[in-house]
């Protein structure tokens, strides 16, 4: 068995048995010639009958002759395969020309594919021979049956009749390019009556046909006694079991994914029938089946090959390696992955104690249409969530995904599983489960106010974690942390609702002896948490402006003149306010009212000059006093 590795011999001999273990009966195989003796001289050849008698069984056998010496098989010289369940072979057997007349046991092993070898015997009677003197006679095969790849051997059998040692040479003259001979030339001596045998080895490179062309020559010393051209044809057939190139379909996936699959057609040649056993090269392939019976020449069956766990989509090379008794050959599969992708809005989700998984499914080519994708979560910490809706079709998606009651707060990571088809598409999410508690914010953070007066600022609060209940407010120095003693907030609480955000009003009071300047506060909210927003406040002191509708005035003496006075207060100003008149002649006029109200805004002041009055302009200034803060209107008055 040339050129066969033990271990695949093994392997492919417990594959036989496995796969004809659901016959009826296992496989056997007898072998016997059908000559019950032979006969032929020294120097002639022995032709024969070998019957091979099987059962269950299909493959290839050797012949070899084991015994006894000075006999040699011509053919066959190459594997023969076993087609039926009785097959005859013809064998001829070269009988050296020193070999005694005698009564003879040719004893033939056959190897069997499989099998234990088998034995057959054949009695022989080798007669007396006297070749003329100067006989020298050549005998080969004129016919060969070859397998590509596979060891065959040609041999030409000489027999030396004369009473001298002569030497034989034979050259190779031609081949056809599909068949490998070497060596090229041999040469032997050859004692008197005796005999050799010249061997070549055959190596077909390819199928075909053609004619081997040998010269054989014989010399006793220099002078040539005998020449002659030996001639064989020959065909080379593949011997085995041939696929062609395989397209398979499957879909990829992140975890085990499901088989890819194709139907194969192959091709027995050189009358191949067993057992082949197939394997993919791939690194993390998986193909299946495993091995093939073949009983006829050309067939199809379905396969699958299931990719590595994690492999995408995509197309892949995948060489397939197919094994036999006697053959070994590889052929490349084709294999085309689709699948689907998923892409999420953002893997990192804040739960208090619910956010939102949005996200985009897309199919690729050749994924099966109408598929429903299905969203669920896995991981040590899987349990700790739920999700909302997870059942959707191709495109975006949208649903909540839930925090258990009681989960503590932290960060998890867990693994969004989307599967389809039979597909898993898998993407880690970072998962922030914030405690029970709320987020504050104020606006605006710096205004002015007056002492005495107030200020609006809009809170807005958001519960966390389903957080819900009353929320204090107050109102403290940044500096020492202590309570402001003259400010603080309206309502002193308001009412958060459980997974809401709300917007309040409060009010900021600040005393009538609130510090003149800016100054920094911080408004407290007490939650589950305490938050200090910072606020910063211009406190100014209350105050007022006047302004007269007109400030130029034509009195005649004992006459009167009138103008609006308004009043404008900034703050809570409340303190009466005082009119007088000053400057060079205020004497001779007067004014009235000389008392305002600083909450009445617009008052009709007269001016009145008296009787005594001297003619002439007069620069005056309306002064207006009160809670410490003066303002004055320049006025001009004419007497005529």
């Amino acid at each position: 068995m040339r050129g066969v590795p033990k271990v695949f011999l093994l392997l492919a001999a417990g594959a036989l048995l496995a796969g004809c273990a659901e016959l009826s009966a296992p496989p056997s195989l007898q072998a016997s010639f059908e000559e019950s003796s032979a006969a032929a001289a020294s120097g002639g050849q022995i032709t024969a009958t070998l019957k091979v008698t099987s059962s269950n069984y299909s493959g290839q056998i050797r012949l070899t002759l084991v015994e006894p010496a000075g006999f040699t098989l011509m053919e066959p010289t190459a594997p023969v395969p076993i087609t039926a369940t009785e097959q005859r072979v013809a064998v001829r057997v070269a009988v050296g020309g020193t070999v005694p007349p005698a009564s003879y046991t040719l004893r033939f092993r056959v190897d069997v594919q499989g099998l234990p070898p088998a034995f057959a015997t054949l009695p022989v009677m080798v007669q007396a021979s006297t070749p003329s003197p100067g006989a020298v006679s050549f005998s080969a095969p004129t016919s060969l049956s070859l397998f590509v790849g596979q060891d065959a051997e040609y041999a030409i059998a000489v027999t030396n009749g004369t009473a001298s040692e002569i030497t034989v040479e034979a050259q190779l003259l031609s081949v056809g390019s599909a068949l490998t001979v070497t060596p090229s030339l041999r040469e032997n001596a050859v004692a008197a009556r005796s005999e050799t045998v010249l061997r070549f080895s055959l190596r077909p490179n390819a199928e075909g046909t053609g004619e081997l062309v040998f010269r054989v020559r014989a010399f006793q010393g220099s002078v040539l006694v005998q020449s002659r051209e030996v001639r064989a044809t020959y065909t080379a057939v593949r011997y085995g079991v041939f696929f062609e190139g395989a397209d398979f379909r499957g879909l990829a996936s992140d975890e085990a994914a499901p088989p890819a699959s194709a139907t194969l057609s192959y091709r027995a040649s050189g009358g191949f029938r067993g057992l082949v056993l197939l394997q993919a090269q791939a690194p993390g392939w998986t193909l299946a089946p495993t091995s093939l019976r073949v009983d006829q020449d050309s067939g199809t069956f379905n396969a699958t090959l299931t990719p590595p766990p994690g492999t995408g989509p995509g197309t892949y090379t995948v060489p397939i390696r197919v094994e036999g008794y006697d053959f070994q050959d590889t052929f490349t599969a084709q294999v085309t992955l689709s699948g689907f992708t998923v892409s999420l809005a953002s893997p990192n989700l804040v739960l208090a104690p619910t956010a939102v998984l949005q996200g985009s499914i897309t199919p690729l080519p050749g994924f099966p249409s109408g598929a429903l994708f299905t969203l669920s979560l896995e991981g040590p910490d899987a349990g700790r969530f739920t999700l909302g809706a997870n059942a959707f079709s191709v495109g975006n998606f949208s649903t909540s995904l839930s925090a258990l009651p009681g989960t503590p707060p932290g960060s998890y990571s867990v693994v969004l599983r989307v599967t389809a088809a039979g597909a898993v598409r898998k993407l880690p999410l970072n998962l922030t489960v914030q405690a029970a508690g709320l987020a504050a914010s104020v606006e605006p953070p710096s205004f002015t106010a007056y002492a005495g007066g107030t200020a609006s600022l809009t809170l807005q609060l958001t519960s966390q974690g389903g957080f819900g209940g009353w929320v204090l407010l107050g109102v403290r120095d940044p500096a020492t942390g202590a309570a402001v003693p003259w400010a603080y907030v309206e309502p002193g609480a308001v009412y958060l609702n459980p997974g809401a955000t709300q917007t309040f009003t409060v009010t900021l009071n600040l005393a009538p002896s609130a510090p003149v300047g800016v100054r920094s506060l911080q408004l407290v909210v007490y939650g589950p948490q305490v938050q200090a927003l910072p606020i910063t406040v211009n406190v100014q002191e209350p105050t007022f402006q006047i302004a007269l509708s007109t400030t130029s005035f034509t009195i005649a003496p004992g006459a009167s003149a009138t103008a609006t006075l308004s009043v404008t207060t900034q703050g809570p100003f409340t303190a009466p306010i005082t009119l007088t008149l000053a400057g060079t002649g205020a004497g001779q006029f007067a004014i009235t009212p000389s008392s305002l109200d600083p909450s009445v805004p617009v008052y009709g002041l007269v001016l009145t000059a008296s009787t005594t009055a001297t003619p002439g302009a007069y620069n005056l200034v309306l002064t207006a006093s009160g809670g410490g803060v003066t303002r004055t209107v320049p006025i001009t008055v004419t007497v005529p």
